[in-house]
């Protein structure tokens, strides 16, 4: 939970990364989550081709990062928010129904997602499967450049024949 203080220092627009609807909903093993995708990039901000993470974060710690009781009125739904929630997990004090193991894990989907001027992207229709693995997909572009893009675990490959 550390590495997030850091990482906020280093890039304060993580403080702001708006949390609330964050990608799409998921349910994997009867746990709901939001799912979200990112891309890194170069230093001269191109897209690095295949390289993306799909990562979640528990519905409990988004629902916990809504209550202005637990993070403060400013930190509402926000990357701020979550820093608060951690701190206050660390703290031992309430965290609404966010275990602290959720808390945790939400941490380290933000600091691996965002590291190295990784951005959002979407998620191209990709969906994790019950076991937390990442489901075949094909994709055809709207444009005559066809692509076929598929996962297996938390790596995404692209193939254009």
């Amino acid at each position: 939970m550390l590495a997030l203080g850091l990482n906020v220092r280093l890039d304060p627009t993580l403080l702001n990364l708006d949390l609330r609807n964050i990608g799409t909903q998921v349910t994997i093993n009867g746990r709901v989550y939001r799912q979200f995708c990112t891309q890194g990039t170069n230093p001269d901000g191109t897209l690095i081709p295949g390289d993306f993470r799909t990562l979640t974060i528990a519905q409990s710690v988004i629902d916990a990062l809504l209550d202005p009781s637990i993070v403060g009125a400013g930190n509402v739904g926000k990357g701020s928010g979550l820093l608060s929630l951690a701190n206050r997990a660390l703290a031992g004090m309430p965290t609404a129904n966010a275990g602290i193991s959720d808390i945790n894990a939400a941490v380290d989907a933000i600091n691996s997602g965002f590291d190295k001027r990784r951005i959002p992207v979407n998620c191209l229709g990709l969906s994790l499967n019950q076991n937390g693995t990442l489901n075949w997909m094909y994709l055809v572009a709207a444009n005559t450049d066809r692509a076929i893009h598929f996962g297996w675990g938390d790596q995404l490959y692209a193939f254009r024949p």
